[in-house]
Order: structure tokens, then sequence, then C-alpha cells
């Protein structure tokens, strides 16, 4: 009922969608919540009868809603993330991990991640990550050389 109000109006919700100490729980809920209501809403589809259309409206507007909600916590999340991994705290960085791997199997946690780390982005360093692995052999490096490198990496 929380997220059947009006479209966008997400300021008044109970403990469990606003309480930081509980937003594994609120992800998992608000995830689920979102997927039936997705599929009650695929499976009445448009209807003629008044009733029925208040009810698939209600659940469009529940959806437009819970969807909001996912994406504000999982940006939560990502943020949590990224202030963990500048202070070097594993533990943070696993639980946000954990719980962002429900928000589309984890995707956009990943590619944040890969975006953010200087290893996949600077040249430099990809250079320099190149002529570990390759050596002094170059493009010509044969395979036991390279898992050298990589080892060494």
């Amino acid at each position: 009922m929380e997220f059947n109000s009006t479209p966008g109006d997400l300021m008044e919700l109970s403990p469990l969608f606003s309480d930081d100490s509980r937003v594994a729980e609120a992800a998992s809920i608000a995830q689920k919540l979102r997927s039936f209501a997705e599929e009650d809403v695929g499976r009445h589809g448009v209807t003629s009868a008044v009733g029925s259309a208040n009810a698939s409206r209600g659940l469009e507007v529940a959806v437009a809603n819970l969807q909001e909600y996912c994406n504000e916590l999982e940006n939560r999340l990502l943020s949590r993330f990224d202030t963990a991994s500048q202070r070097r705290e594993l533990s943070t960085m696993a639980e946000c991990a954990k719980i962002l791997s429900q928000f589309n199997r984890g995707t956009s946690a990943m590619q944040h991640y890969v975006a953010t780390r200087p290893m996949f982005i600077d040249v430099e360093i990809m250079n320099t990550d190149i002529q570990v692995v390759l050596g002094d052999d170059g493009p010509q490096a044969d395979s036991s050389s390279i898992a050298e490198g990589l080892s060494i990496l």
C-alpha cells in the first residue's frame, strides 16, 4: 500500500524501507513486490471493467514507485560501496555487493566498479600491466611466460 500512493511520492515510507540498517531486507522485499506487481499488471492487461481498471492503475503506480525506490536504493548502495572502497573497508564492500547482486544480478555494481578502476581506464597503467604480463618478448611471448606474468600481476 505504501507504494500504491501518488506516483513519485516516496517520502513517507515505513522504517523497513527507510532505515539504513535494514537495507538488505528492504531491497529483497522491494524487488519481490515489484516483480509480483509487474507480473499482475502484465497478466491483467487492459480491461473494460471499471474496478479492474482502477486496480490495474493502482498496480501500475505501485510498479513505477517500486522501480523508483529500487533505483534510489541501488544508487545509495553504489555510493556506500564507493565510500567503503576508498576507505578499503572490505566487509562493507562485501555487504553492499551482496545486496547489489539483487539488482540486475549485480551488473550495475560490476560496471560501476570497473569504470572507476584505473587498471581498466588508464592507458599507462594498462601498458605497464601488459609489459608485466608479456615480458620482454612482447606479443611473441609463449604461454608459460604469459602465465608467469599473470601470476606476478
